[in-house]
């Protein structure tokens, strides 16, 4: 079974591959082998593989069954004609190709989804205590030899409203709700009355406005799709309390930027943490950049050292249940976008 590996595995990661199953034969070494130059923005990637101009990736593609990637590229339908599964070495399907490519894909498509959840929640809880504990007031004054002392507050007993109740938003759930917070959630399956762990009332996405209202932290943990697109608008950042903070780890499409940044400056909302953005990477004129209520990552909340090691079990999981014939963990919907 011909698999082509176009993601940054290290020598030990690509070795798990191989050995997954005595079928396999793995074109691709450690870095992986990049279907075009990467742009700034891929270079930046943890997962994007090296470009090798000397491998001659067309004549493999005209073989290969399987692609292990975190991009493809324009075209990759006719490249590859006997491409029958994708292994996507990330969650999100916006990030791994053009959304026309993704709509005539022929092929079955999973991904890493659940792999995010703990550095994720853990980029959450940062943010959280970052704001509650107001860790950077203290920072400034240190920075001043200042001895100045505040009355800070807690998040046990605050509420947390989470937008996308999947594997990371219920895993952001279950670190709230142990620190004593009450967890409210909006998810996009029905029925809503449903128990779910950690959360004490889920909401549909009708609810979105009574939900804002009742939260001091509202994040955002859901995919882009036409459906998550702008979201969060005017209505709905007028609707959260002056004192709550907004936390998007999700997609940066989920959130009406231009909208959020009038929030911050006219003090609808506290503040903000945000991971992701509408345009990526972060204009050099954004606002947001100097805005003292803001804290900005390049959208890294779940890249760690265990990222991917987490990943290649699930791989190399899905590439033994291929090859017995058996279904495949993490399937994704091509038209929904996860």
């Amino acid at each position: 079974m011909p698999v082509l590996l176009s993601a940054n595995f290290d020598v030990a990661q690509v070795q798990a591959v191989r050995s997954a199953h005595p079928a396999i034969v793995l074109h691709g070494e450690a870095g992986g082998y990049a279907f075009e130059p990467p742009s700034g923005l891929d270079e930046m990637e943890i997962t994007y593989p090296r470009y090798r101009p000397d491998v001659d990736l067309d004549a493999i593609l005209q073989s290969v069954e399987v692609i292990i990637a975190s991009r493809l590229p324009r075209g990759i339908n006719g490249r590859a004609p006997h491409l029958r599964w994708v292994q996507y070495v990330g969650a999100g399907l916006d990030h791994l190709m053009p959304a026309d490519e993704l709509s005539r894909a022929r092929y079955v498509i999973t991904n890493l989804s659940g792999v995010h959840a703990i550095p994720l929640a853990e980029t959450v809880l940062t943010m959280m205590l970052t704001y509650v504990k107001s860790w950077s007031l203290f920072h400034a004054q240190q920075r001043q030899h200042m001895w100045q002392r505040h009355i800070i507050h807690e998040l046990h007993g605050k509420t947390v409203g989470i937008i996308g109740l999947g594997r990371v938003g219920g895993e952001i759930a279950r670190v709230c709700s142990s620190l004593g917070m009450r967890v409210l959630a909006i998810r996009r399956s029905e029925p809503t009355d449903v128990p779910v762990d950690h959360v004490a009332q889920v909401f549909s996405r009708s609810q979105l406005h009574t939900m804002l209202a009742e939260s001091d932290f509202v994040v955002c943990s859901a995919p882009a799709t036409p459906e998550t697109y702008h979201m969060l608008g005017e209505a709905e950042l007028r609707r959260m309390k002056s004192t709550a903070y907004l936390i998007n780890v999700g997609r940066g499409q989920l959130i009406d930027e231009p909208i959020l940044v009038r929030a911050l400056a006219e003090g609808w909302i506290a503040g903000a943490g945000l991971d992701v953005f509408e345009h990526e990477p972060l204009p050099e004129g954004s606002p947001l950049w100097d805005m003292p209520n803001v804290f900005v990552l390049p959208h890294q909340g779940s890249d760690t050292f265990r990222y991917l090691d987490r990943g290649i079990d699930l791989i190399c999981e899905n590439l033994r249940r291929y090859v017995e014939g058996s279904p495949l963990l993490n399937v994704v919907d091509p038209s929904r976008g996860y």
